[in-house]
């Protein structure tokens, strides 16, 4: 009845978290993009700490453990006490996009699996110096289930047949330890926990007793490995004896039939008593096997759909803002480089981004186009045609980001990014340069039209040189040197205007001259 209430109560907040985690996201990405601004990050934090109250508010540990790790690395870094800050808003923004996944198969699958969010929440504890945990701090057994439906045995214990039974219990523990005549101490110790259960006693104690049996008989079947930890855990349990002797009324502590229920669980035996505890404490949901939690892991190796859509929405805006400005400077006849500066951490971000969604190879186009700019800007000099292939290379990331959201196969071009091919057989980034290439072309023959038009203003050719250098290192880029030294050899004299109006037609070849003039109803002046 509890679960059906969460799962409920889930289906009603499932919405406000996403939302929520969104907000987080956005602020964390503001934050990263201009580190001066701690407000944003301070909102990150609010916002998540909604989210983990609201996931604790309806139950679901491991979705509110992730959520708490979450908080605990963003107040740390608002406290400055992370060192690699990097790594910290990786972590943060990888479990951003795994938890709305989380909680999508929580509401399909009716089931709270934490042990698939081990790695995330492990990841977020080391980004700021937090030793990792291990699956048993995931390990929760529903002790108040099983204690309303455990008895109480009724018959009172002297207190020489307690001393006389944890005499026995030490010469069997002094024999395993030594490992002489194991199997004869395992049944002997089963002999002890089963007479143990006879007497009366508070029910966590009578718990201990029936998992302990079933603990020694893994350990007779050889399902349960004889290791140092099992050595110490039954001297835990001989002390647990040894108080109960003293106080019979004592209660044992419930870490440690949690310690005893998690060997059990991890053993998969399948003797009776070993059955009987699975069975009794619903183990085999609460330990999921090792096949089922890697099966989970893959489903929510990447983020959900609506996540991943929200996200490349994002990322494929701010390349959309990359681009205009490259496409400014593109055809500017003087483009200023520092222009290109405030472009360098926009794309380091969207690198970032593909690479925790991992889009490796979109990343590292991004990160290509980086160094170009960074080289340009570093030595103050703009190579020729190096707009155009960084313009290519975001159409190309931009065109891949969209077959994901529409769940298309990504383009076999990204293996083969800026390799020589026909003009039939050019990848998408080459398609990109080649339309790009003609666009400039088109512009060009436009300033040679409206040159004619004007009856020879020499104005109209101001940007020619520009646009037919944009041209040539496009032909270059998609390795048609033929065209592109065509157009160095007869560039200069097309761009060139010698003299004042009335000589400028010279600069034409005769053919062109002829077929702009019928074309736009001139006759070239004598």
């Amino acid at each position: 009845m509890t679960d059906n209430h969460n799962f409920l109560a889930l289906d009603w907040v499932k919405s406000e978290i996403e939302e929520t985690l969104k907000q987080a996201q956005q602020a964390l990405e503001a934050y990263i993009v201009t580190p001066s601004d701690t407000a944003k990050l301070r909102f990150c934090l609010a916002y998540l700490h909604q989210v983990f109250g609201t996931l604790q508010m309806v139950e679901f540990y491991g979705a509110a453990m992730l959520a708490e790790e979450m908080e605990k690395l963003c107040l740390s870094l608002v406290n400055h006490k992370v060192t690699h800050r990097e790594r910290a808003h990786h972590a943060l923004i990888e479990a951003m996009l795994q938890l709305p996944a989380y909680l999508e198969r929580l509401q399909v699958a009716k089931k709270d699996t934490p042990f698939v969010l081990l790695p995330v929440i492990n990841e977020l504890r080391m980004a700021h110096d937090e030793n990792p945990i291990s699956e048993l701090a995931l390990f929760k057994p529903d002790f108040a289930r099983v204690f309303s439906v455990l008895g109480q045995a009724g018959i009172s214990p002297s207190s020489d047949a307690l001393k006389k039974l944890r005499h026995g219990y030490q010469l069997s523990l002094l024999g395993i330890i030594r490992q002489q005549n194991l199997i004869e101490q395992y049944e002997h110790l089963i002999l002890v926990f089963e007479k143990l259960g006879l007497f009366m006693g508070q029910k966590p104690l009578q718990a201990l007793w029936r998992t302990s049996s079933a603990l020694v008989e893994g350990l007779m079947a050889n399902d349960v490995p004889l290791t140092p930890a099992i050595k110490t855990l039954l001297g835990e349990i001989e002390q647990e004896l040894r108080k109960y002797i003293a106080y019979p009324q004592h209660s044992p502590s419930l870490e440690m039939l949690k310690n005893i229920l998690y060997y059990i669980a991890k053993s998969r035996g399948n003797t009776h008593r070993v059955l009987a505890m699975r069975a009794l404490y619903h183990l085999d949901d609460i330990l999921p096997t090792f096949d089922v939690v890697e099966a989970e892991k893959e489903k929510l190796n990447a983020p959900d759909r609506q996540a991943m859509k929200s996200v490349i929405k994002g990322v494929t805006d701010e390349l959309v803002n990359v681009k205009d400005v490259i496409d400014d400077l593109t055809y500017a006849t003087h483009p200023n480089i520092e222009s290109l500066q405030p472009l360098l951490p926009v794309l380091r971000q969207v690198a970032s981004t593909l690479q925790v969604l991992g889009l490796h190879q979109l990343q590292r186009i991004i990160s290509d186009q980086v160094k170009t700019l960074n080289k340009s800007i570093n030595f103050g000099v703009l190579p020729e045609g190096a707009l155009l292939v960084v313009a290519s290379g975001l159409i190309e990331v931009e065109c891949s980001l969209q077959q994901l959201v529409e769940d298309q196969p990504l383009s076999s071009s990204l293996d083969t990014f800026g390799g020589s091919a026909m003009v039939d057989q050019v990848s998408a980034a080459q398609g990109a340069v080649l339309r790009e290439s003609r666009t400039a072309l088109e512009k060009a023959k436009e300033s040679i039209v409206e040159y004619i038009s004007s009856q020879w203003n020499a104005e109209r050719l101001e940007d020619l040189p520009a646009l037919l250098a944009t041209v040539r290192g496009g032909l270059t880029m998609l390795d048609l040197t033929r065209p592109a030294q065509i157009l160095l050899r007869h560039g200069g004299r097309l761009g060139h205007v010698p003299g004042p109006l009335g000589q400028g037609d010279q600069a034409l070849p005769c053919r062109h001259r002829s077929e702009v003039a019928r074309r736009h109803g001139h006759a070239r002046p004598r």
